[in-house]
Formats: C-alpha cells, sequence, structure tokens
C-alpha cells in the first residue's frame, strides 16, 4: 500500500488509502484501513505504509492499547502512551538503525474522543499530531500538494469524504507505485462511516470525466476558438453540474451511519 492520508473534518478525521500492495513481482489488493471502536470512548483508524507485517502487528498494539485505556484518559494521554509503544516496538522489532532502511514503515492514525479528535503520523520512531492534513507512503508528496490546494479547516463531513477518496483518486492515477481500490473510513463524534468500494469506483469514474471538464476549461481560458462564447460557457457549466449531481447522489445514497459500537477487529467493508 503506497498511499495513505487523513484530514481533519468538522467534528471528526477521514481517512483513505489505497489497496496495491507487492509482494515480489506480483500486485495484489490488501485492505489496510484498521478500524477499533468503543461506545464509551470513541474510535481509532491507522493505515500506513511500508513493510506490512510492521504495520498490521503495530496496528493491532496500537488498536490494544485504545481498547483498554481508561475512558476518562485524554488524547494527549493517550498520544504520550503511543509514542511510548512505537519507539519500543522500533527498538524491538526493527532492530538496528541501519537495517531500517528496508524495514521501514510509516502510519497515519486518528482517533476521536466525544467532540475531539486528533490526526498523526509516523516516521521510523517518531510521532508527531497533524494539523488539518496528512499523508504517508510513496505518493505522500503528491498527495499533499493537492491537499495543500483544496484543503480548508472546517469541512462538512461529506465534503472530507469526498475530498479525500478524489486526492487518492489522483496519487493513483500520477504516481506509479499507487493503484488498486480505495478504502475510506471517517470517525465522528459517536458514529463511523465506510464507504463500499463500489461507491468508490463509480465516483473515480467520475473525476476521470472532471478531468476532461478541466481539459476543456483550461483551453477556453488560454483562447481556443469557439463559435459561440456564452454557448461554451453554457456547456462547461452543465456538465459539471452533471459530475457534481452524479458524485453527490452516489456518495450521500450509500452513507449509511454506523453508531460506535465496542468493535475490535479490523473488519471491512464490501471487498
Amino acid at each position: 500500500m503506497t498511499i495513505a492520508l487523513g484530514l481533519n473534518f468538522n467534528g471528526g478525521i477521514v481517512i483513505a488509502a489505497d489497496t496495491l500492495e507487492t509482494h515480489y513481482s506480483m500486485k495484489v489488493s490488501t485492505a489496510k484501513v484498521k478500524l477499533s471502536a468503543r461506545s464509551d470512548f470513541g474510535a481509532i483508524v491507522i493505515s500506513g505504509a511500508g513493510t506490512a507485517g510492521y504495520i498490521d502487528s503495530i496496528s493491532q498494539e496500537f488498536q490494544r492499547m485504545f481498547m483498554a485505556s481508561d475512558s476518562s484518559e485524554s488524547l494527549d494521554g493517550l498520544e504520550a502512551k503511543f509514542k511510548i509503544l512505537l519507539e519500543e516496538f522500533y527498538a524491538k522489532h526493527v532492530l538496528l538503525p541501519f537495517e531500517r532502511e528496508k524495514r521501514h514503515f510509516s502510519l497515519i492514525i486518528g482517533v476521536t474522543k466525544g467532540s475531539d479528535c486528533k490526526l498523526w503520523t509516523s516516521e521510523e520512531d517518531t510521532l508527531k499530531s497533524s494539523q488539518g492534513f496528512a499523508a504517508v507512503g510513496v505518493g505522500a508528496e503528491f498527495a499533499l500538494t493537492v491537499l495543500s490546494h483544496y484543503y480548508r479547516y472546517s469541512l462538512p463531513r461529506e465534503q472530507g469524504e469526498l475530498l479525500a477518496s478524489y486526492v487518492t483518486y489522483l496519487a493513483k492515477e500520477t504516481i506509479d507505485s499507487c493503484g488498486k481500490y480505495t478504502d475510506v473510513v471517517s470517525v465522528y463524534g459517536p458514529m463511523f462511516n465506510l464507504i463500499p468500494r463500489l461507491t468508490t469506483q463509480f465516483m473515480e469514474n467520475q473525476f476521470a470525466q472532471f478531468s476532461l471538464f478541466e481539459t476543456a476549461a483550461v483551453q477556453y481560458m488560454l483562447g481556443r476558438p469557439v463559435k459561440d462564447k456564452a454557448g461554451s460557457r453554457k456547456s462547461l457549466i452543465s456538465f459539471l453540474d452533471g459530475i457534481r449531481s452524479e458524485i453527490q447522489g452516489e456518495h450521500k445514497s450509500n452513507i449509511v451511519e454506523h453508531p460506535v459500537i465496542d468493535w475490535g477487529d479490523d473488519r471491512f467493508h464490501g471487498k
């Protein structure tokens, strides 16, 4: 898995990731977004890039720590424990510093507690808090550049989910090592939302249509001759409105809000 990104929206966090994983010469699709939730606390969502076995193992450790934490634990207190866990895991499993290049992994972690939420990323054995948005993996630099253009604070949840889906799609289209499906999970207050892969695939078809619109709009801006300027502008807006309607309609029709329950495994939505 080569791109994972997260962003804060108004009252919660959304994390999206591609599912491409390479085993020697094989390319396979693997779900890499892990979710655990507690009715008395909130939820934790984890994804990452790098050595798959280490990501799976430490994700389980973070989930266990989250599920075992006291309901009065603050997110700052949880962060301090996460840092210790990450340092100990690296010291025990990733071995000596000169071996880390091949065994390296990065994580992106989102946690909610009531109306409070926090987003972190890891780099080797360090954990840092992220403001607004973050990304890890081969496609991270590209995703961060795109997010810096389109992200705004206090996004509604629906727009946050769509933006995360769109940026992941662009990374898959642009970066060689990103691909397969897109998994998207959002957590907010006492609820979480898992977007079905069929929905993200449909939206990605619409994102591809938007690329056609973008090309036509740039050509128009640069002065490409048209017989009817007013008609051309009307056609562009009509095309854009159609894409907007399709994306929002598909997204809203597949939203099923789940109340946070004591869900400690890593089951995921439709494969």
